[in-house]
């Protein structure tokens, strides 16, 4: 009996070094995109990386064209018009773990079974304003084709009934809001392989797979990292 539960358990362990390791690789794969964004600073958008204990989420300046595209958040308590917002915070995630987690320590068993077999999706947006400067940020610049063809990715990433878009109850803040998601979350197809899947939509090259937030950093570091800054 022994003998069957450790030859268990490293099977356990075995299974997941492999995921870390296929990870690992995943980040240093290119996806097949070669597009580089314009030099021209004038011509160019920042997008920064915000980096949680397992999640990224973006953070997209509230130019004029971002608060056009996501006017309907207005209709469910985001205030995506308020002047002194400066950045929308975007993330992709499981809905009965993304929903409660204030902290890790509310996320029940079940919640995080889920998301590991799965589990519905959600988006949670909040606007945020100026972002300190002291914060070094992972980052990338799209040009306005970029950037348009990576906002219109992450709106087909909103479910939808026939009056738009669907709020979620579970805000974690009184200027975020979590929304229905077109797909669902498991353990290959998780809140970082949706950040790389938007980066990925823009035309820029990036990793392969990037289901761990080390993923994204790795892929940001060899693909990204070097655009001029300025």
């Amino acid at each position: 009996m022994r003998k069957s539960i450790a030859r268990i358990l490293l099977g356990l362990l075995g299974l997941l070094i492999l995921y870390f390791i296929a990870a690992m690789i995943g980040a240093i794969i290119p996806n097949g995109n070669h597009e580089s964004v314009e030099t021209n600073p004038h011509e160019s958008t920042e997008i920064l990386l915000l980096a949680g204990p397992i999640h990224y989420d973006f953070l997209i300046p509230l130019t004029d064209d971002v608060r056009k595209d996501f006017a309907e958040f207005t209709s469910a308590g985001v205030p995506i018009f308020d002047p002194a917002a400066e950045w929308l915070l975007i993330g992709w995630g499981a809905r009965n773990f993304y929903t409660t987690a204030g902290s890790y320590a509310d996320v029940s068993a079940s919640a995080v079974v889920r998301a590991i077999f799965g589990d519905s999706s959600v988006l949670r947006t909040e606007v945020l304003g100026p972002i300190r400067p002291d914060l070094d940020l992972p980052r990338f610049k799209v040009n306005e084709a970029q950037f348009k063809q990576m906002r219109q990715a992450i709106l087909d990433s909103f479910a939808r009934e026939a009056d738009g878009i669907i709020p979620v109850s579970g805000n974690l803040s009184s200027r975020d809001q979590f929304f229905a998601a077109s797909e669902r979350f498991h353990l290959f197809r998780t809140c970082n392989t949706w950040v790389g899947d938007m980066i990925q939509a823009a035309g820029l090259p990036f990793g392969r797979w990037v289901p761990l937030p080390y993923s994204v950093s790795l892929s940001h570091s060899n693909f990204l990292a070097h655009e001029p800054t300025d």
